[in-house]
């Protein structure tokens, strides 16, 4: 049964190849209005911050989606003003506490 739903929203690399990432957690029991952003290092590390947390490979779902680099930027920017939002290396006490783990 699905429990965790993850959206990766990753950017178009930049002149200099760099590409940038972050997933929006969604819990299934909260519905899709509850929900926090997560500034990632890399587009993979979403799935693994959930399996750290106790998650099984089957309770989670995943989609991702490649933006150019502005548009990307315009939704972080958004994402990280309106939403809870937090960094990787203090991601998985917040996401414990988000999925009530």
């Amino acid at each position: 049964m699905i429990k965790a739903i993850v959206e990766i929203i990753s950017s178009k690399p930049d002149t200099n190849g760099n590409t940038y990432h972050f997933g929006i957690f969604y819990s299934v029991n909260k519905g899709k209005d509850k929900l926090i952003v997560v500034e990632l290092g890399g587009g993979s590390n979403a799935l693994y911050l959930l399996q750290e947390i106790g998650f099984q490979f089957q309770e989670m779902f995943s989609c991702s989606f490649t933006l150019p680099k502005r548009r990307w930027k315009r939704l972080h920017d958004v994402h990280k003003k309106n939403s809870v939002f937090v960094y990787e290396h203090e991601a998985k006490d917040k996401l414990k506490e988000f999925y009530n783990l």
